[in-house]
C-alpha cells in the first residue's frame, strides 16, 4: 500500500506540473479574449485557477490529499466559469470530466462520488439559470438535458473504469507484496538452514579427521606393541588383553574433548587403571592421588599403556599400588610405590615394552621416601 501511494502522489505532481506548464501558455489568450469579451468573472477565475495550480506543484508542505483537494476545486470552478461564460461553446463540460476523472483515479470512492454530485449540482444549477433566462447564451433547457445525459454516462463510464483499473492494479501490488514477503522469509530461512547444515558438515569432518587421526594412531601403537611381543609365550595373551582395555579406555577419553591438541593426563591413569579391573585380585588396591596435569594427544595413548603394564607389574608381584605426580626441577614425573619386593621395579624399568612405549625415562629406587620401592615415569612437557 505504500508504493501504492508512492505511485498516487508522483501522478499528482506530475498532472499538477503539467497543468501549471500549460495553463502558463494558454494563460495570455485566454486573458485577452476574457478581457476584450467583457468577461470578468472568468478572467479572474483563470488568474486564480493559475496561480493555485502553480501553488499546489511548486508546494513541499502540502500533502498529498490537499493537493488533491486542490486539482479537484479548481477543476470544478473553472468549470462552473466557463460554463456560465461560454454554455455549449466552451471547455465547460471538459473540466468537469477532468474533476472527475482525477477523483475516480487518485482519490478514494466517497470523494469520486462528492465530486460527481458537485458535478450534477454545478449542471443542474446552469439548467436553472436557463429556465431563469439568466444564461448569457441562452442555450435551449433541453440540449442541456441531452449533453448532461451523455456527459454524466460518459463520466460514470470514466469513473468506474479508472477505478476498477486503480483498485486492480492496488490487489495486483498487494498479492506482489505478499509474495515478496513470502520469498523473502523462505530465502532467509534457505539461507540459515544452508549455514546450519554447512556448521554442521563442517563439525561432522573435524570429528571423521579426528576420528581417522586417532585410529591411525591406535594401529601404529598396535604394530608396535606386537613386534614387541615377537617371540613371546607365557602371558602374550593376557597382555595383549590388557593393552586393548587400555586402549578402549583411552578412546573413550579422547571422544569426549574431539579435537583438543591437550589432555588432563588423570583420565588416562584413571583409565589405565581401570583397565585392570577384570585381572586384579580381590581386597587389591591401587590408589590414585588427586593431581592435575595437560599432556600432548599424541602422547596420551602411549602413556596410557604403559601405565596399565606397570600397575599389572606392580600388582601382580605385590601388594597395594598408589599412583600421583611429582615434579622434579623443571621436570614432570609420575610416580610409583608399591608394598613388596623392591627388585620388581628395577625388573619393570629394564622390560623392553614398558621403555618402548615411555621414551621420556623409567628409572626405580630401591625405597622411596615413605619407605617403600619407587619407580617413577618420565612425562612429556
Amino acid at each position: 500500500m505504500q508504493r501504492s501511494a508512492e505511485t498516487r502522489s508522483s501522478i499528482l505532481d506530475q498532472m499538477l506540473r503539467i497543468l501549471a506548464a500549460a495553463g502558463l501558455v494558454a494563460y495570455l489568450p485566454s486573458l485577452y479574449a476574457s478581457v476584450a469579451a467583457r468577461l470578468w468573472a472568468l478572467a479572474a477565475v483563470d488568474s486564480l485557477a493559475l496561480l493555485g495550480m502553480i501553488a499546489a506543484s511548486r508546494s513541499r508542505r502540502l500533502g498529498y490529499a490537499a493537493k488533491l483537494r486542490i486539482l479537484i476545486g479548481i477543476s470544478l470552478a473553472v468549470a462552473a466559469a466557463v460554463l456560465y461564460a461560454t454554455g455549449p461553446f466552451g471547455a465547460g463540460y471538459v473540466w468537469l470530466l477532468c474533476a472527475v476523472f482525477s477523483a475516480s483515479l487518485l482519490g478514494s470512492t466517497r470523494l469520486a462520488a462528492a465530486t460527481a454530485a458537485l458535478a450534477v449540482g454545478i449542471l443542474a444549477a446552469y439548467g436553472l439559470l436557463i429556465l431563469l433566462g439568466r444564461a448569457p447564451h441562452g442555450q435551449d433547457i433541453l440540449s442541456l438535458v441531452a449533453t448532461s445525459a451523455n456527459l454524466l454516462l460518459v463520466g460514470l463510464l470514466v469513473a468506474s473504469t479508472s477505478r476498477r483499473l486503480v483498485e486492480g492494479l492496488e490487489r495486483a501490488l498487494e498479492a506482489e507484496l505478499r509474495l515478496s514477503g513470502r520469498l523473502g522469509e523462505e530465502l532467509k530461512a534457505a539461507r540459515a538452514a544452508d549455514e546450519a547444515l554447512r556448521a554442521e558438515i563442517g563439525a561432522k569432518e573435524a570429528l571423521l579427521k579426528e576420528l581417522n587421526h586417532r585410529v591411525r594412531n591406535n594401529i601404529q601403537v598396535m604394530s608396535v606393541i606386537l613386534r614387541l611381543e615377537e617371540g613371546r609365550e607365557a602371558g602374550a595373551v593376557e597382555r595383549m588383553g590388557l593393552r586393548v582395555r587400555a586402549l578402549s579406555l583411552a578412546n573413550e577419553a579422547f571422544l569426549s574433548a574431539p579435537g583438543a591438541e591437550e589432555v588432563e593426563l588423570r583420565a588416562f591413569v584413571a583409565g589405565a587403571i581401570e583397565s585392570l579391573r577384570p585381572s586384579r585380585r580381590k581386597g587389591e588396591q591401587i590408589v590414585l592421588e588427586p593431581f592435575s596435569y595437560p599432556i600432548p594427544s599424541e602422547a596420551a595413548i602411549g602413556l596410557s599403556i604403559a601405565v596399565a603394564e606397570i600397575i599389572a607389574a606392580l600388582s601382580a608381584g605385590g601388594g597395594g599400588v598408589s599412583v600421583g605426580l611429582e615434579k622434579d626441577g623443571g621436570e614432570a614425573l609420575l610416580a610409583f610405590e608399591w608394598e613388596g619386593p623392591g627388585e620388581l621395579g628395577a625388573r619393570i624399568a629394564a622390560d623392553s615394552v614398558v621403555l618402548g612405549l615411555s621414551p621420556w625415562g623409567l628409572a626405580a629406587s630401591a625405597e622411596g621416601p615413605g619407605g617403600r620401592p619407587r619407580l617413577v615415569l618420565g612425562l612429556p612437557s
